[in-house]
């Protein structure tokens, strides 16, 4: 006699939480382990109560004891689905911050004078300050595509000078769209600055919408109306530990053949007609990260094609920057951020008197 059971995810992730495809990841891993046991499992995602809601349904493929094994099963690996989580609370915390960006350009717009762009080491290595009338929109896995795209939203701000983008050893075929497990990072450009999508209809994410709305609801009277879009001090930095690992991982990006600096040139072009600054910043990285990459010359090889043009700003291999100075292997703590974003406007005061 077959029964099937109904683990629900929810009870472990608040169901207003918007959830994404880390979901599939833990489905994978639970399925593997599952079908050891006899038992096939499947993914159904459903819409109740106005909120987006993800069930695991276990399909015992043998009588009804098995039950008993998928509920021993759940319950032995309660501390992993509890890891999942706290990955989902971060996936609402990273739409929150999102949100917040957004709320700040809208609020300070026609007084920004400084835009900063780019992905996490931007996001972590620049302090924006109030008083200097600069906004940090870099975000997570940001891609060169959404950092033109959010400079070309905010180009009319009427004192708008400069233009800081952070441009990384893997900026060069990074797309974030096609990011397995990342994608769902481009939802927030779409719903919040109406930056279309580059690879997928705009009406695919049914309910999504819905979700965000709801979301924004809940949040809208929590805005921080002097936040510039800074990281820390509240943002924990990243567990990345193996050096290697990751050197090689963004290398891969780099090496991909997708042509994405054409932004940069697309942003350039762009400011010579507004009379605006850009500034590529490289980031600096930990030295056990960087001594597994090749030459500066080959890695940002198609940046230095528009040197003529761009005013390229590098940290690379900086001896400046400690150790000490990195959370993990590439991006900043908050005393790295601190010298990094001192080092930044003096590079730019200086470029601006040649």
């Amino acid at each position: 006699m077959e029964r099937n059971i109904t683990y629900r995810l929810w009870k472990y992730l608040n169901k207003k939480i918007y959830v994404s495809s880390f979901i599939y990841k833990l489905h994978k891993h639970l399925s593997k382990k599952l079908q050891k046991k006899g038992v096939i499992s499947s993914f159904i995602p459903l819409k109740q109560k106005k909120h987006l809601i993800y069930d695991i349904y276990l399909l015992s493929e043998k009588n009804y004891q098995n039950i008993q094994t998928i509920k021993n099963f759940i319950i032995s690996n309660n501390s992993l689905l509890q890891e999942n989580c706290k990955i989902a609370q971060t996936v609402e915390g990273q739409i929150l911050i999102s949100y917040k960006k957004f709320f700040s350009l809208q609020l300070f717009k026609d007084t920004l004078e400084t835009l900063i762009v780019g992905s996490s080491h931007g996001f972590l290595g620049f302090l924006a300050e109030e008083n200097r009338h600069e906004i940090n929109a870099c975000e997570i896995s940001q891609d060169l595509y959404y950092s033109y795209e959010i400079y070309k939203k905010y180009s009319d701000a009427p004192r708008l000078k400069n233009i800081v983008i952070f441009y990384s050893v893997f900026s060069p075929g990074t797309l974030l769209e096609l990011a397995q497990d990342e994608e769902w990072r481009c939802d927030p450009y779409y719903y919040f600055y109406n930056i279309p999508y580059r690879f997928r209809g705009n009406t695919e994410k049914d309910g999504v919408e819905e979700a965000f709305s709801l979301f924004i609801s809940q949040i809208k009277n929590q805005m921080d109306f002097h936040y510039v879009g800074n990281a820390y001090p509240s943002f924990a930095v990243f567990n990345i530990t193996d050096p290697k690992e990751r050197s090689e991982k963004h290398l891969k990006a780099n090496t991909r053949d997708e042509n994405q600096t054409v932004y940069i040139e697309k942003a350039v072009k762009l400011a010579k007609e507004k009379g605006h600054n850009v500034y590529v910043v490289i980031p600096p990285a930990r030295s056990d990260y960087t001594k597994f990459l090749p030459s500066f010359e080959q890695l940002f090889a198609e940046l230095l094609k528009l040197k003529d043009y761009i005013k390229i700003i590098s940290f690379f291999r900086d001896e400046r920057f400690l150790d000490s100075d990195f959370g993990d292997t590439d991006h900043l703590n908050e005393q790295g951020a601190k010298k990094l974003s001192t080092f930044i406007r003096d590079s730019m005061k200086l470029s601006d008197k040649k």
